[in-house]
């Protein structure tokens, strides 16, 4: 039996992270979308979608010393900004009332995501499932509640 990969582990929870935000942000984002799916998905963005940045922050920093400079310098880079975006999100929505304006910025905010996941992937991915310590390796979104 080979060495188990962190890529294909990760590449599962990311696509199942990237799905998740787009059931909770998707609606809001409808031309027809009223205040409280805005409302709804903000709640998303301030409690589960932390929650998710914080473990994978967590993952990184974990195996920190395994990484090169450059890609502790990118992955902390697009780690702020997704800690940081949901607050600002919300802070510049308001009451949820400018949908025009939230549609763009969760557009910018998925972008980000992404971004975030290839980076992972591509940084952490050749490193064996071991590596982490081993509160790390049960698989988050596998545990996580069904919607």
């Amino acid at each position: 039996m080979g060495i188990e990969l962190l890529r294909p582990r990760l590449a599962r929870e990311h696509e199942a992270w990237l799905e998740e935000m787009q059931e909770a942000l998707g609606p809001a984002r409808q031309a027809e979308a009223g205040t409280w799916a805005r409302w709804n998905a903000l709640r998303y963005l301030e409690s589960t979608f932390p929650e998710r940045v914080e473990r994978e922050r967590e993952m990184v920093r974990a195996l920190a010393e395994r990484l090169r400079e450059s890609e502790r310098a990118r992955l902390w880079a697009l780690g702020e900004l997704l800690e940081l975006f949901p607050a600002y999100l919300a802070r510049t929505i308001g009451l949820c009332h400018r949908a025009e304006e939230f549609g763009a910025l969760t557009g910018r905010l998925e972008v980000a995501l992404d971004r975030w996941c290839r980076a992972v992937e591509e940084d952490l991915g050749p490193l064996p499932v071991t590596a982490l310590p081993p509160k790390l390796r049960e698989p988050e979104l596998d545990a996580a509640p069904a919607r």
